[in-house]
């Protein structure tokens, strides 16, 4: 393999340099060795640091019964002014070899999670809009190709979720775009008794479009998602339930001057 001329110039210094240094020496250094430096953008740290599945918060280490103290596997790096977190592999692979075995949490969620949805795209998709009637067979087919569906859709996500960031950070960014919507449904549920379905159901969407443009094209905290797309989704609820209600009320009136 041909080396560029910055490979070429790393690796005289290495083996004139460094392999020909003192034993006392750890460290060599020349200046300008590497003439404006590109090899690594910040997105490219931050995504060979961070590994959903090697997140400190759930992975967990076992030697014969017994928890493995990994509090010196999570290490920190800064970068650009920003500290990013990470784990040093070369930790979990000495107690591996040791005869440590590795659990992590949080990922037993993902099987109810992918069956709740394969239930829902059978029975309130599939079996209303596309087939209502079909044999239990059938029906058994097409949840377990739902699941696969589902499952292939969670692994793309979570590949490119990866270079996200943290774990914690890129579940609750990911929520934020849903939250909000979710808990206006339920304040018009419990505190609007006279909202109406079409009313809830355009302001949802509303309140969904509402937060992806801040998400989009506005610099707000993630965690300010959850208010205005509950508030987005109030309003807009409210306010075509009031209009829905009066143009019944509008209609009826009308067809009583006709009697």
């Amino acid at each position: 393999m041909e080396l560029t001329p910055v490979q070429r110039r790393i690796r005289d210094f290495y083996f004139k340099e460094g392999l020909g240094a003192p034993p006392d020496v750890t460290h060599v250094h020349r200046p300008n060795l590497v003439p404006d430096q590109q090899l690594f953008s910040l997105e490219h740290l931050r995504r060979h640091l961070n590994d959903p599945l090697f997140d400190l918060d759930y992975v967990n280490l076992f030697q014969a019964g017994k928890p493995v103290d990994l509090s010196s596997a999570g290490l920190y790096k800064l970068v650009q002014k920003r500290k990013i977190r990470f784990v040093d592999r070369r930790v979990l692979q000495q107690h591996f070899e040791r005869g440590a075995a590795c659990v992590l949490e949080g990922l037993d969620i993902l099987e109810p999670e992918m069956n709740a949805l394969a239930t829902v795209t059978v029975v309130d998709i599939y079996k209303r809009h596309v087939r209502p009637v079909g044999t239990d067979h059938h029906y058994l087919t097409v949840a377990r190709a739902a699941t696969v569906f589902w499952g292939a859709y969670a692994v793309v996500g979570a590949s490119y979720a990866k270079g996200l960031g943290s774990l914690i950070e890129v579940v609750n960014v990911l929520g934020s775009l849903f939250y909000g919507g979710m808990l206006g449904v339920f304040v018009l549920a419990f505190f609007f008794r006279r909202v109406r379905a079409r009313g809830a159901f355009y302001g949802v969407l509303a309140g969904e479009a509402a937060i992806f443009a801040c998400w989009y094209y506005t610099s707000i905290a993630f965690l300010w998602y959850n208010v205005i797309g509950c508030l987005v989704v109030i309003g807009f609820g409210l306010a075509i339930s009031m209009f829905e209600r009066t143009a019944e009320d509008g209609a009826a009136e009308l067809a009583r001057d006709r009697v």
